[in-house]
C-alpha cells in the first residue's frame, strides 16, 4: 500500500527545537494523528517549539519534496493537554510567544500571531475557583479594625463591645463585596474565594488564581492577629484538555498562498520562589487536517535536475561569482546585484520549472532557501 508525504502530518512534517543550553525537548510517538513533546525545564524562561517549515532542509537535495506554502482551504483540528507548561488559559504576560501560533509569510521577517485561546474549547476538566484561609486569634478589643487586602482593594470591620472572634470574622466576611472575591466564615477562619470572572475568555482564576494572595492585618491596639499573616490562593483548576480548530481561511491578514513557517511554542510554568527543575509534557491527539492539496510533489520519473555547474546554465552580469561548500552538487553561484541574469536552455514542453535560491544572511533579513515555481 503506497504512502504519501503530506503537509502538516506529524510523523513526516514537524520538527522540535528548544532553548539552549538550559532546556531540552524532543518530539516523540509521532503518528499521522498526533505526537508528544516532552523534556526538562531548568530555568523559568525555558521554552520549546514545534515547527512546520515550507522548506525541507534535511534530506539530500535530490530527494527533497518540493515546497508547498499554500494553505488556502486548510482547517487544522487537534486536542492538546499540557503538564508543567504555561496553560492555554494563562493570563501571564507572554515573555515568549506561548499563547500564539506564529505564522511567517512570504519574505517577512516578523510573524503574525494567532491567539490559540480564541480558537480553543475545553473538552476535559473545568474551572475551579481557588480559595485562601486566614484565622483570627487572640483577644478581641473594642475599636480595633480587622482587615484584609487583595490586589488593589481593602476590606475592614471595626470590632464592637459585643463581638467575639467568630462574630467579628463573620462581620468582616459580610463586608467583603467585590466582583472578584467573596468570603464565608468557618469558626474563627475567614475563607475567601477568588471568583472566576472570565472562564469564557481569558480567565483570571482557575489555575491562574493560585499565583495571587491575600494579606491580613489589625489596626489600633492590635490585640488580635491573623494566622498566617498572608497566604496564596490554592486549589484553583483550569481545563486539562482543549480542542483547537484553526480555519486558515478565516485568519485575518495572513497571506495564505505563501506561508513559510508555523510555530507552536510551549514555556515553563511560573513557579514561586527559586526555580526548581521540572519535567514537562505536551500531548497532542486527534490531529486532523482538512485540505485540498495536502500531498507534497516530488521530482518523479522523467524529471530533470539541473545543477549549479550544469553546462545548460549560463550566468551573466556584474557581480557574479561562485564557491564550493555544502550545497547541492557541492557548489553555488552568488551575486551581489539584481542585474545578474541566469539562463537555462531546456527543450521539454508542458513541464513546471522550480528554481532554488538562497539569500545571504548579511544582505537579507529573511535569509534562507527559497524555491520559486515557474509554470510553463
Amino acid at each position: 500500500m503506497p504512502d504519501y508525504l503530506q503537509k502538516l502530518r506529524p510523523d513526516q512534517d514537524l520538527q522540535c527545537y528548544f532553548e539552549r543550553p538550559s532546556a531540552i525537548a524532543a518530539l516523540s510517538e509521532a503518528t499521522p494523528n498526533g505526537f508528544k513533546v516532552s523534556g526538562s525545564w531548568r530555568e523559568q524562561f525555558d521554552w520549546c517549539v514545534v515547527e512546520w517549515n515550507q522548506h525541507n532542509v534535511y534530506e539530500h537535495p535530490a530527494f527533497r519534496n518540493l515546497p508547498n506554502g499554500n494553505f488556502t482551504g486548510y482547517t487544522l483540528t487537534y486536542d492538546e493537554s499540557r503538564e508543567n507548561c504555561n496553560l492555554l488559559d494563562s493570563n501571564l504576560f507572554a515573555i515568549v510567544d506561548w499563547p500564539s501560533l506564529r505564522i511567517w509569510t512570504g519574505t517577512s521577517s516578523e510573524p503574525q500571531k494567532i491567539l490559540l485561546r480564541d480558537y480553543a474549547t475545553p473538552i476535559e476538566g473545568t474551572w475551579e475557583n481557588p480559595t485562601a484561609e486566614l484565622e483570627l486569634h487572640s483577644t478581641i478589643t473594642m475599636g480595633n479594625y480587622i482587615e484584609i487586602s487583595f490586589l488593589d482593594v481593602q476590606f475592614n470591620y471595626q470590632v464592637s463591645a459585643s463581638d467575639a472572634l467568630e462574630s467579628a470574622v463573620q462581620a468582616l466576611a459580610n463586608a467583603i463585596a467585590s466582583p472578584r472575591i467573596s468570603a464565608t466564615r468557618s469558626g474563627t477562619r475567614l475563607v475567601v474565594e477568588y471568583i472566576d470572572t472570565g472562564a469564557s475568555s481569558y480567565s483570571e482564576t482557575g489555575a491562574n488564581g493560585n499565583r495571587m494572595g491575600i494579606y491580613g492585618f489589625v489596626s489600633h491596639a492590635r490585640t488580635e492577629s491573623w494566622s498566617p499573616a498572608w497566604v496564596y490562593f490554592s486549589g484553583g483548576e483550569s481545563p486539562s484538555k482543549w480542542r483547537i480548530t484553526i480555519p486558515f481561511d478565516s485568519l485575518s491578514g495572513v497571506a495564505l498562498t505563501d506561508i513559510r513557517k508555523l510555530r507552536w511554542t510551549y514555556a515553563a510554568a511560573m513557579e514561586m520562589g527559586e526555580y526548581e527543575r521540572s519535567e514537562f509534557q505536551v500531548t497532542v491527539s486527534n490531529w486532523t487536517v482538512t485540505a485540498p492539496n495536502q500531498k507534497y510533489k516530488m521530482a518523479g520519473p522523467g524529471s530533470r535536475r539541473i545543477e549549479n555547474r550544469d553546462s545548460a546554465v549560463v550566468y551573466s552580469g556584474a557581480g557574479c561569482g561562485s564557491g564550493l561548500g555544502n550545497f547541492s552538487d557541492g557548489s553555488i553561484h552568488h551575486v551581489l546585484t539584481r542585474a545578474t541574469n541566469l539562463r537555462s536552455t531546456t527543450y521539454a514542453r508542458n513541464r513546471t520549472l522550480f528554481t532554488w535560491a538562497r539569500a545571504m544572511p548579511t544582505r537579507e533579513p529573511t535569509s534562507g532557501c527559497r524555491w520559486t515555481e515557474i509554470p510553463r
